[in-house]
Formats: C-alpha cells, structure tokens, sequence
C-alpha cells in the first residue's frame, strides 16, 4: 500500500480530530507517523492503523476501515481533480480503473481496487469491486458512499448500499455491491437505436470486410473464444491465430484482476483492455530484440466491442509500445496513420528520456531525503525521550506543540510530597573526591530511580545534592496518593542499607520526610525547563526530612490522618516540633506496615511504646476517680512489655481498694483521704513514668 495512501487517510483524519489524536496513534500502534508518497509499505500497516483509530475514536474496525474510504478519497478528489471521471455515477466507476491504470506509471507497482459496473438501470446498478485483501471491502464502501452523496448530491435517505456475501477468487478478493438510488437522470438505455438497419445500409454502404481492412491491429471471436479473423498486421506477428483460443494465446494484463471470460468481456466494454502474448506452441515467435532473445511478451492495447445477436465479440487494438526503443518487430510503417501511436511515439521518445533522467534524480533526491528523515526521526525520537525522562508525557507533548510553558501548570488539590536525604553528606564528601562523590549518589539515584520506576503511581520530581525528592497524586491524579507514597518510603529505607560502596567503610543512611496537600505543578521559564512543585506542601514536606532522623520517615499529622484510613500502618506519635513559619506542628514517625517493621524500630520497642500508652490511660482514669479493678490489672499483667510497671500499678490498686472503704465515713474525712489518695496517685504516676 503506497504511502499517498496513508498520507490522504491522514490529511482527512486531521479534517475531523486534533493533529496531537493521530501522534498518540501512531504511537501507541507503532506505525510510522508520516509516509513517503512513493514507497510501498506492508498491507499489515493498513490493519494496525485501522486497529489504533478504532481504540482511540471507540468505534468497531469495520467502521474504521470505512471512514479510511471516505478519507482517501475525499482527498484525492481535490488532490487529482477527479471529478472528470464521469458525468453519471456509472461511468465515475467505469473510468475509475482506467484512472489508477494510469497512475501505476507514476506508482510502480500500484495495487488498487477495480470496479465493474453491470445492471444498470433506473434504480441504479451492480458494481463488483475487486481487490487484494478481504477487509478493504469496507474502505471501498467508503469510497461509494462519499462519491454518491457528495459527487452526485444524493440523499442517504434514497440511497442505500447492499453488500453481498464476500467472495474470494485465488489470492483476489470480489464484494458486489447492489447500489440502489434514483438512477433516472443519469441513466440512458443502450439497447435504443439512433438508426434502424435499412437505415444505416442507406446511410453507410461498406461492407464489413471494407472497414477492417482499416485496422492492421483486430482481432475478431466469438463466444467460445476462437478467433475467426485477425489483422494483416497482426497476422504477419504472430501467424496461426486463426482457429485458435483466444485465452490460449493470450493472458488479461488489464483490467486488473480480471480474465478472460465471456461474461467477464460483456460486463466491460467499457474498459480498456491489454493482452499480452503467451508464446505457447503453435504461435510463432518471431519477436527478437538487438541480442537475438526472443521476447514473448507483445502487447495490444483497446476496446472490446460485443455483438448480442450474434454472440461475437471484436477487439480493435494498438501494438503497446512505450518508446521507439520497444518497436522490435512492429515498424512504424505498420502503424496507420489514424493510430496515435505513431505520433505518440515520435513526440514522446525525447520528453521520455528527459523523464527518465529526472525521475532518476528525483528517486535519487528521495533517498537521500528518506536518509535524512531518518536520522532526524530517530534523533526527535532521543530528543522526546529526554524530555520524557524529565516531565511527564502529557506536559511533554503540550511543549512539543507550542503551548507555552505557564499554561502546562496545574493545580492539584490532594497529594503527597517526599524528600530524602543523605546523612553526613558533609562528612562524607569530606574524604572523597568528586568523581567518587558522583559515583556514589548515582548509585544511590539509581537504587531509588529503580523503586519509582516499578511504582507507577509515583512520580520523581528532581535531585538536589544529595536530596531526593517525589510526589504521589500526580500528574496522575489517585486518592491513595500517601499510601503509594508510603510505601515507596519504606522500601527507600531498606533498600539504602543493601547499597554497597567499595570505597565507603560504612553503609549509607539517609532521613526521609513526607507531608500531604495541595500543590501546584508545572513548568515555568523557558530556559533550561524542569517539571517543578510549588506551594506550603513542598515547604512543610521539606521541613519534616530535616527533622527526621537516621533511617527514620517523620510524617505530618495531614499524612498520618491519610494513613489511618488503611489501618495496617504503624505510626508512632513524635510529639509536637517546631517548624520555621510553621510554629508547633504535631508530628509523627511511620514505623512500618503490618509485620514489616522498620530496621530503625525493634518489635519490643514497639510493645513497650504501646504498654505506655495502656498504662497513661489507667492512670488518667484513676486520677479522674475511677476504680482500678482486679480483672483490669490482670489484662495488663498479660503483656510482657508491663512487667516492670505491674508492682506500681498494683499499689495504685490498694489504694483504689481503700477508696472504695471510705463510702462509709464522714463526707469531711471522705475529702481530705481522697486529696491524700490523688497525691499518692501522682507520686505512683512520677514513679511509673
């Protein structure tokens, strides 16, 4: 399939969607974007295509292939001017194979589809369409339905388009199609005679034998395909042909995928034929070109003309000589002189060689073009990927069109912003030169760019120093965007610790920070452009990393609150921090998920933290009066994390007991015994605590 083919599906495509819809087609159906008008591509191209527009314009193949048909040729109209082709629609179809015959001398090797007109009448006609593959079917229905309605101004209302069932003949492939329409202004009946035969005699008194003799080139059969008369011309050739097969002697060169059959001939008058001599026995090879080979490929060129009432045919024809250097047994004497091949060839045979000549610079111009394209899609293809590399696809692509940098900016209401930092960069470069500083934080990068890169919910933003920075939540929105960032946290913690480098004595450590909510994100200036965050997030993001510790991950209270929604995530409260423009911010260390613990926390650490927590709540309640009771202190005795708090714990419990006896004194001793109780309380508390 040529490429002006693909290269008019794609001008009318841009007629009906956004150029950047077609990018991202052919992107993602790994076609080329752009076609040589002169190259033939592979027919599996067409179907991949087809398949890629189905997927982004959410309709069936079938359809697709359909409107690549109404696509082709309402460019190529314009483009060729072929409205010219005929006055009704029936003869548009009867010239549209005669048309691209032409157009293969442009196009070497031009596959196209032909039509045959047959049935014809005030309803309309039968058009047989033959081609190369079995789903360009639907492209040419696409191509009927758009001559009919914007060539001839017919209504889809009174039009309508039957397909037959497909059938296949070989390696070709026919469809019939029944086009039903009103055909009463373009139709005019044949079988109507201007002059009936007395007439004519009186009008033309020839006799058959008188007229042909006019033509040194005819060949005259019948029904069954044996030639009963031939020209003198003709006959001096290729002698024998008389009495013989007609499709014996000869094969159908053109129409295009068509034979030579009786009712194939009658279905055709109209077209232009071309055969081409076999050379089988019983014909004498008298064609010898300068170097004595014979050469069995003569050609006649012309039209066929049918006689019903006798069931005879005669094919008035041309040598097919395309320049003087081809006239190897034909001379230009056997030629009369009302055949236009004479002329042609003497006129031609200058403007031929001058056509050649440029043709030749031309393909040679087009190749080293297609070299220069090449190298210039391959290095756009380096370059895009580059600026993929440092911003996300969708901002990419509004750059690579010309959207200016300020617009690519957008507000994101929910997300969440990571930093991570190297501890004792300082220290550590201290004793390292710089190309041992570089190889080490590449490493590092490296490890971490591999975690995102597995993740595709997360998103790296950029590198400062020895500080990594990402987001989750965009540019792809999520609702989980803490959770996705959390982890990819966790994993940045252990990971570091597995990093080995030679020339380190000991292992790397870093502090990480998060914290959840809005951001703005895009790209700003024009020079050296990098995908940036702005906001408070990013700001309070960075000020949790620089109050982390060691293989630790300090979170904000707005990222904590995200993460309880999952209720597997352990947190552990750090108190309430300092923060420069902030003031005091409570704050919290994620200790891990489930049973994945962080290397900086122990499980018994863990527990402890959790038994002091149990116990501050007994106590409070003590201490607002309630009564710590038997079973209560037994629950807690249970955890081995409350074994050093149990004694205390079961003073407090005497003391509640002795409460509990005062029911029944004075109301004035009652009081002063439980301001006695409730320092005891806060003694025993200082001494748990």
């Amino acid at each position: 399939m040529f490429g002006f083919m693909f290269n008019a599906i794609k001008l009318g495509f841009y007629s009906d969607f956004e150029k950047r819809s077609w990018y991202i087609i052919c992107t993602a159906a790994s076609v080329p974007e752009d076609y040589d008008d002169y190259i033939d591509y592979e027919d599996q191209l067409f179907l991949e295509l087809a398949v890629g527009v189905s997927k982004h314009i959410k309709k069936d193949v079938k359809e697709v292939v359909e409107l690549f048909g109404e696509w082709f040729i309402k460019v190529q109209i314009k483009e060729w001017n072929m409205n010219f082709l005929g006055r009704t629609p029936g003869d548009f179809f009867r010239s549209w194979n005669d048309f691209f015959d032409y157009k293969s001398y442009e196009y070497t090797g031009l596959m196209y589809e032909s039509y045959t007109v047959s049935k014809e009448d005030e309803q309309g006609f039968d058009l047989a369409m033959r081609c190369w593959a079995p789903n360009m079917a639907y492209f040419g229905l696409g191509i009927i339905k758009f001559v009919l309605k914007n060539l001839f101004r017919l209504h889809e209302e009174g039009m309508s388009v039957v397909v037959e069932p497909q059938q296949v003949d070989g390696y070709i492939f026919q469809n019939n199609f029944r086009l039903q329409f009103d055909n009463t202004p373009f139709f005019r009946n044949s079988d109507e005679e201007d002059f009936s035969d007395n007439e004519l005699d009186e009008i033309m008194p020839l006799t058959s034998l008188s007229i042909l003799s006019l033509f040194p080139f005819f060949i005259y059969f019948d029904r069954f395909n044996e030639i009963h008369s031939v020209g003198s011309t003709l006959d001096q050739i290729m002698p024998n042909l008389v009495r013989s097969k007609l499709n014996k002697n000869f094969s159908l060169r053109k129409p295009k995928y068509g034979t030579l059959t009786w009712n194939y001939i009658r279905s055709n008058t109209h077209m232009v034929f071309e055969l081409c001599s076999k050379g089988s026995e019983g014909v004498t090879q008298l064609l010898k070109n300068e170097e004595n080979e014979i050469d069995l490929h003569f050609r006649l060129l012309g039209q066929i003309q049918v006689f019903e009432d006798t069931g005879d045919a005669l094919f008035l024809c041309s040598p097919r000589l395309e320049s003087l250097s081809a006239c190897k047994s034909v001379y230009l004497g056997d030629l009369e002189a009302h055949d236009t091949t004479k002329n042609q060839l003497v006129s031609s045979s200058l403007r031929l060689h001058l056509i050649r000549r440029l043709l030749d610079e031309e393909r040679e111009r087009s190749m080293l073009q297609n070299q220069y394209l090449s190298v210039l899609n391959t290095e756009m293809r380096i370059t895009e990927g580059l600026i993929k590399q440092i911003m996300p696809r969708d901002v990419a692509l509004q750059i690579r069109e010309g959207t200016p940098f300020v617009n690519t900016c957008e507000e994101y209401s929910e997300a969440t912003v990571l930093f991570s930092d190297l501890v004792g960069f300082t220290e550590i470069c201290s004793g390292l030169s710089p190309m041992q500083v570089a190889a080490l934080l590449n490493r590092m990068y490296m490890t971490f760019d591999t975690l995102t890169d597995a993740n595709s919910n997360v998103y790296k933003v950029e590198t400062i120093g020895d500080a990594y920075m990402l987001v989750s939540g965009l540019p792809d929105r999520t609702e989980h965007h803490a959770k996705h960032a959390a982890d990819v946290a966790m994993e940045m913690v252990q990971a570091i610790q597995k990093v080995k480098i030679n020339f380190l004595k000991e292992p790397l450590s870093v502090k990480l920070g998060m914290h959840s909510g809005p951001v703005v994100a895009g790209v700003v200036g024009w020079k050296v452009p990098r995908y940036c965050l702005f906001g408070d997030t990013v700001n309070t993001a960075s000020r949790m990393e620089s109050a982390s510790e060691a293989l630790k991950i300090h979170i904000s209270d707005s990222t904590n609150e995200h993460l309880k929604r999952y209720g597997n995530y352990i947190t552990r409260q750090r108190g309430w921090h300092s923060h420069k423009g902030k003031g005091q911010l409570p704050t919290y260390w994620l200790c891990g998920q489930g049973d994945n613990i962080l290397p900086s926390y122990t499980q018994t650490e863990l527990m402890e933290e959790e038994a002091k927590k149990q116990v501050n709540q007994v106590l409070e309640q003590v201490n607002e009066g309630a009564q710590l009771s038997a079973d209560v202190l037994n629950q807690l005795s249970n955890n081995p994390a409350l074994q050093r708090q149990i004694n205390p714990l079961q003073k407090v419990a005497e003391l509640s007991a002795e409460s509990r006896e005062l029911n029944n004194d004075d109301e004035r001793e009652h009081k002063n015994r439980k301001q006695t109780f409730n320092v005891r309380n806060v003694s025993t508390i200082c001494t748990i605590l």
